[in-house]
């Protein structure tokens, strides 16, 4: 993964991360809305679990 795709999905994490926090939404639906390959959206869980280590993808 490049630099620059890299730091993309970084956003992608915090900008999830900000949507669940307003709780309407399961991270796993978050998620999805960004039409992501599943590489990708495993490294954006990946980053996610960085930044909330005990979060629960379905709740």
């Amino acid at each position: 993964m490049d630099a620059l795709l890299a730091a993309k999905m970084r956003i992608i994490s915090r900008a999830c991360v900000t949507r669940f926090a307003e709780g309407k939404l399961t991270m796993n639906e978050i998620v999805s809305y960004y039409n992501l390959s599943n590489e990708n959206a495993e490294y954006v869980k990946a980053e996610i679990i960085k930044i909330l280590p005990d979060i629960n993808f379905e709740l």
